[in-house]
């Protein structure tokens, strides 16, 4: 929010520069910037044209005679409301305008012009350059422009958090200057009329909860032209551009109070009854920005019981907008419900400076004020009439709990014991009503601060009025400890480590994707109640989409080959309620490219499915020592599915080849890519108790045996069964080779060799201690399996 500081000094005195009032309020909490509009701006002064003449050799310029106060100069300006007896700014020879631009004597069509006769837009005012800024005869001639009149321009920037809409005017700026300063403050000041106590309009709502209070009333013969000079200063101080004196006065009050208001021109409406309801589904409406919008049940709309001429809270209608004809209007100032305004200017992508303010909270006593204010203004600066048809429809009057501020918590919370006196007249100039009690006062806050709800957020008025840097610093530690878990992933740690150990690194992706996305392969994910966009509207079910997305990006930066894993939360739906809402943390990751690269002597490796696997057991075997084992499964996220198996046959992942529809669905060029999903907390739910066992110091022996199997067949089911059998001083049997040549070993068929590793606790083991078990498994291997000894 743009703040003009003369207008402050309507309200509160400012003894500060700009630089120091921005510093002031940045220190109480309204993060501030002074924007000085004429920084660099040097030898600018008040000036006045004596003679307009036109140029003998250019139509469309004048030579033009300006005295600053001692001499007269020459001067060619172009600007079409140039005038004799005009109060101008001039910028003499050797002055500088704002950008750094230095003036010098030249010649226009061969006429001497010695400096320039500035516009708005040439002094950094305003953007309009359609002629002169034009000054009021009262102005000093020769005096220093800014001095004089420029200040009136000066202004800072405010970035107002959400919480404070109190903030959003110049009254409550000055209201905290004022507290902070212990200065006066001066009231918006504004006259009450005598009302009908029968009038001729009608108000109603659709849901009283949707618009609460409502106040409205007519002005009539109002004559439409543009606003006093002052305000238009005003406005544009406040980065608002002058329209027309209604507009202007509407948008003034809301700059000055901080409570919107709009204007109708009631004769255009089609009845007397201003109805408040929700849009149905395909009404429309076309703008005050000519824009037309399809409208959807999360639209509040002002109707004249029939037609709609508004978006609540939001912008007015164009066919309901006052213009130099309007005679007679209806002033509506209300209090809209916050969340539907946030969620019906969100779904038009609208914002303006009354939506910013309602869906942040307005204030509901400050509907009467606003529209008093209003009236006023129009009575004074239109020529109006207001004849009594007022009502202030407010079926339910919101009430504000008050808040018990203990003088310990105070203590406890800010470090330092606080005078009750402060504390009273910080409260009292804040606007809230406060008592002292036994422990320490009661207070009720304003209704113009929604944001104070608790105890804590009183004690932070306290604090920032008191002044942060008043607050020692106290650098010792005390208080109650929590012995609660400072990170709840911790477990994770030794998964993250050995993941980094294998070269993966890690990313977070965003947990928002659109509807397709995250129904993909399964319909359950849990859609977004008020979405940004619709890339965003619903909670991710699975982590490999934004795993393929990173690969994309890396990829397209010249990344050709790396792994990377992502452990985090996913969602599903198991139902329609909220209950039903389930979060999962998983443990997904890919590899792409290469496992090893080209060199001189050898040629790259590329990743594959086997590639995936090693990392699968790498972890969840010889890491958390899970028996593991695979089986065959369907999926659409891969071209090929294996799901994870451990222990007593418990499903705990998934990997395989990435598939094509994934890569289609992401919208992203087709890579190799293989991956892994796993559900990590039911994994970390089985991981036993890991026993100490003493060393063994006698020797291992390793044997190897070939066996001839059909292609077809896998080698989980021998090594389960050896497995199974739990052979004495068997301590490993594993795969180590696969061999297929139709030539040596047959057509259709494959040697595989198996290791197996013999150990006793007591004794150093023999040929005759492990023969026979490897002569038994060779048996069962052929009679169970058809696999025959390759000799």
């Amino acid at each position: 929010m743009i703040v003009s500081i003369d207008w402050l000094k309507e309200f509160v005195s400012i003894n500060e520069s700009p630089a120091e009032l921005a510093d002031l309020l940045s220190s109480i909490g309204l993060e501030a910037e002074d924007l000085n509009p004429f920084e660099g701006l040097k030898g600018v002064v008040i000036g006045k044209v004596m003679s307009v003449d036109k140029h003998p050799n250019a139509d469309r310029l004048n030579v033009c005679s300006v005295y600053d106060g001692k001499n007269e100069y020459q001067v060619v300006c172009g600007a079409n409301n140039v005038a004799k007896d005009q109060t101008i700014a001039y910028a003499k020879i050797d002055s500088v305008l704002p950008g750094g631009f230095k003036l010098k004597k030249i010649k226009l069509r061969g006429i001497d012009s010695s400096g320039m006769i500035c516009s708005a837009k040439e002094l950094n005012i305003h953007d309009e350059h359609e002629g002169i800024i034009v000054l009021p005869d009262t102005c000093t001639i020769g005096a220093d422009f800014i001095e004089e009149y420029g200040n009136k321009f000066l202004k800072i920037e405010l970035d107002i958090t959400p919480n404070r809409p109190d903030a959003f005017s110049h009254y409550g700026i000055a209201r905290d200057i004022a507290v902070f300063k212990n200065r006066k403050l001066s009231k918006i000041q504004f006259n009450e009329k005598k009302i009908l106590s029968k009038p001729i309009i009608k108000i109603s709502t659709e849901d009283d909860k949707d618009c609460p209070r409502y106040t409205g009333g007519i002005v009539e013969n109002v004559c439409v032209g543009p606003s006093p000079i002052w305000m238009q200063d005003r406005l544009i101080a406040a980065g608002q551009r002058p329209i027309n004196n209604l507009v202007d006065i509407s948008n003034f009050v809301l700059l000055e109070s901080g409570h919107p208001t709009h204007i109708f021109d009631f004769d255009k409406l089609d009845s007397k009854e201003i109805h408040i309801r929700r849009a149905k589904k395909n009404e429309s409406i076309t703008t005050l920005d000519q824009n037309k919008y399809k409208l959807n049940n999360n639209n509040l709309l002002i109707t004249d019981s029939k037609t709609p001429i508004a978006l609540a809270g939001v912008m007015g209608g164009v066919d309901s907008a006052v213009g130099d004809n309007t005679v007679n209007i209806f002033i509506e100032s209300a209090y809209f419900n916050p969340v539907t305004i946030r969620k019906g200017s969100k779904a038009l992508s609208i914002s303006t400076e009354a939506s910013k303010r309602f869906e942040r909270g307005a204030n509901p006593d400050g509907t009467l004020g606003a529209f008093w204010r209003v009236v006023n203004l129009v009575e004074k600066y239109a020529d109006g009439e207001f004849k009594g048809t007022l009502i202030d429809y407010y079926p339910k009057k919101i009430n504000i709990k008050p808040i018990e501020i203990r003088k310990s918590e105070i203590l406890l919370l800010l470090g330092v014991e606080i005078k009750d006196d402060f504390i009273i007249a910080t409260l009292e100039g804040l606007g809230f009503k406060v008592s002292k009690n036994n422990t320490g006062f009661n207070c009720i806050p304003p209704a113009s601060r929604p944001d104070v709800t608790r105890e804590v957020d009183v004690i932070e008025e306290i604090a920032r009025i008191y002044g942060y840097d008043n607050i020692p610093t106290d650098h010792s530690l005390y208080g109650g400890y929590s012995f609660g878990k400072t990170d709840p992933n911790s477990h994770f740690q030794s998964i993250i480590e050995t993941l980094s150990g294998f070269g993966f690194h890690q990313i977070y992706s965003n947990s928002l994707q659109s509807e397709d996305i995250a129904n993909f392969p399964n319909e359950n994910s849990v859609p977004m109640m008020n979405p940004l966009n619709k890339d965003m509207s619903f909670l991710r079910t699975s982590l490999l989409p934004g795993l393929v997305r990173a690969a994309n990006h890396n990829i397209k930066n010249s990344t050709n080959s790396f792994k990377l894993y992502e452990l985090d939360s996913v969602h599903t739906r198991l139902g329609n309620k909220i209950n039903d809402i389930k979060n999962h943390i998983r443990l997904s990751g890919i590899i792409v490219g290469n496992e090893t690269n080209a060199t001189v002597h050898t040629g790259s490796i590329p990743y594959d499915i086997y590639s995936i696997k090693g990392y699968v057991y790498a972890l969840l075997n010889d890491k958390l020592h899970f028996n593991v084992s695979i089986e065959s499964a369907d999926s659409d996220l891969y071209d090929k599915t294996y799901n994870i198996i451990i222990e007593d046959n418990i499903m705990v992942g998934t990997f395989g080849k990435l598939s094509e529809k994934l890569f289609k669905l992401l919208k992203v060029d087709k890579y190799d890519i293989y991956g892994f999903d796993l559900d990590i907390e039911e994994v970390v739910n089985q991981r036993n108790i890991i026993k100490y066992t003493p060393i063994n110091l006698f020797p291992k022996i390793s044997r190897r045996i070939n066996l001839v199997l059909e292609v077809s067949e896998s080698v989980g089911p021998i090594l389960e069964f050896i497995e199974l059998k739990c052979y004495k001083n068997l301590i490993e049997v594993y795969p180590v080779e696969i061999f297929e040549d139709k030539n040596n070993v047959g057509k259709n068929k494959k040697s595989v060799t198996f290791e197996m590793v013999f150990q006793d606790i007591e004794k150093t083991l023999e040929d005759k201690d492990v023969n026979p078990i490897i002569d038994e498994i060779i048996d069962i291997a052929e009679k169970d399996f058809n696999a025959k000894l390759r000799l």
